[in-house]
């Protein structure tokens, strides 16, 4: 990068590191809130190794859609052990938790922890489905977020080059 433009390219890589990690802290924040809440829901019904769950669920959740339906089998499962309305209970809270995560938390962890705005974060995930599936919806949020991030420092570039034309032609 020439020396007269390293400052604007130090800011902008500044602010890609800055809504990256947004976007890093606020996933691992929502897999931190869906392990705590399906261990809490699962101990409270009885399911066995609720902890364990717990973290499988934790991690799971990394993936879009798909981890829910994955760390589900083994809780499912382990609640069919103690009585068929255990593994019922266990599935509904499941079920809970993912409508509160994917249409509450998600978007408003992701938009804080980012600074996107809830309502973007909802339609880029499901456009980010359509357009390319489970990977799509993964990389939705941190695509949009370097999207953005490069929108504002063209925009604050052309806001710089209009304050020095008017300067000029004031003179």
């Amino acid at each position: 990068v020439p020396e007269q433009h390293q400052k604007r390219f130090s800011d902008l890589l500044r602010s890609l590191d800055r809504g990256l990690n947004g976007v890093v802290r606020g996933q691992l924040l929502i897999c931190l809130v869906n392990g705590v809440l399906t261990f809490i829901g699962l101990l409270i019904i009885g399911v066995p190794f609720a902890f364990t769950l717990g973290i499988v669920a934790m991690v799971f959740s990394l993936i879009p859609i798909f981890g829910t339906i994955l760390s589900s089998i083994p809780i499912v499962i382990m609640g069919l052990t103690i009585s068929f309305g255990t593994g019922l209970a266990a599935l509904g809270w499941i079920l809970l938790i993912h409508f509160i995560e994917g249409n509450f938390l998600n978007p408003k962890i992701m938009g804080t922890a980012a600074h996107i705005h809830p309502a973007i974060i909802v339609f880029v995930l499901v456009t980010g489905e359509y357009m390319a599936g489970i990977a799509g919806a993964l990389l939705a949020v941190p695509v949009y977020s370097i999207l953005q991030t490069f929108f504002f420092f063209l925009k604050s570039m052309v806001d710089e080059l209009e304050k020095d034309l008017s300067k000029k032609t004031n003179l």
